[in-house]
């Protein structure tokens, strides 16, 4: 929170309890807002539960979604129809939101088979026992993987195309009572950091070959009277690249912070 500063403070602290985010600690406005999170197709979906209840902020950073494939059984992804009748692998308790979203439909249609087992590990299992063509998730989550399960001489990335380009995004529950003035100030934060330079020096130290896990980070009040805010974080190995280390979500949030104050 670099260029910014609120009025009333912020602390940065990290937890490891990612099912209770959204609901009940955001829609209880137990927490004031949840970083990061990935942002459905809302003009598409906008019954999607994240549509109907959450504000969003502009995106932060985005990330490729991409398939990993079988060296000995490469799969051509140049046109969506390519993967009419495959079979894809992404942990339980992932988005599926790119699947089907406007002009795709391949889940509500059944075009595509989606197995979901409880990890990123048991996916490339699938994967090189082949049971499923490709393997869904974030470049981050699958790059580290490779290296963890050493599985970079076996198992490759489609390069001619990703499967979807994801923004993470600050979020606050619409019942909020400063839910609009909360993403604004973010807004108006993120836009300083990008305007003088400083946004673009943070995430070259998150490279994929550095990510160490995939975790969220939400910004929660410490003292719900004093307005001081606390940024817990919780894991979710399936979601996103990892905010706590390389990227340094706490430097992220101190510039933001500035850039805020100073405009």
């Amino acid at each position: 929170m670099a260029k910014a500063v609120p009025a009333q403070g912020y602390a940065i602290h990290w937890v490891e309890d990612w099912a209770s985010h959204l609901d009940p600690l955001l829609s209880n406005a137990l927490l004031d807002a949840g970083f990061p999170w990935y942002r459905p197709d809302c003009a598409a979906q906008p019954d999607e539960c994240r549509c109907e209840n959450f504000l969003f902020s502009d995106a932060i950073f985005e990330i490729l979604i991409l398939l990993f494939t079988d060296k000995a059984r490469p799969l051509a992804f140049d046109a969506d129809d390519d993967l009419i009748g495959k079979r894809l692998c992404r942990p339980a308790g992932s988005f599926a939101h790119d699947l089907d979203r406007s002009g795709r439909r391949w889940l509500s249609e059944a075009k595509i088979t989606l197995e979901q087992p409880r990890s990123v590990a048991q996916c490339f299992d699938l994967l090189i026992q082949g049971r499923v063509d490709a393997v869904a998730i974030n470049e981050f989550t699958g790059r580290t993987a490779l290296k963890e399960l050493t599985l970079k001489d076996q198992v490759e990335s489609v390069q001619t195309r990703p499967l979807s380009i994801q923004g993470l995004h600050v979020v606050v529950h619409k019942s909020h009572p400063q839910g609009e003035a909360i993403i604004a100030l973010f807004n108006q934060g993120l836009a300083g950091i990008k305007a003088d330079g400083t946004y673009q020096h943070i995430p070259l130290k998150n490279s994929p070959d550095r990510s160490k896990g995939q975790d969220q980070q939400n910004i929660v009040p410490l003292k719900r009277h004093s307005g001081s805010t606390v940024c817990q974080l919780a894991c979710d190995e399936n979601s996103v690249p990892s905010f706590r280390g390389d990227f340094g979500v706490a430097e992220f949030f101190n510039r933001i912070s500035r850039s805020w104050k100073a405009t």
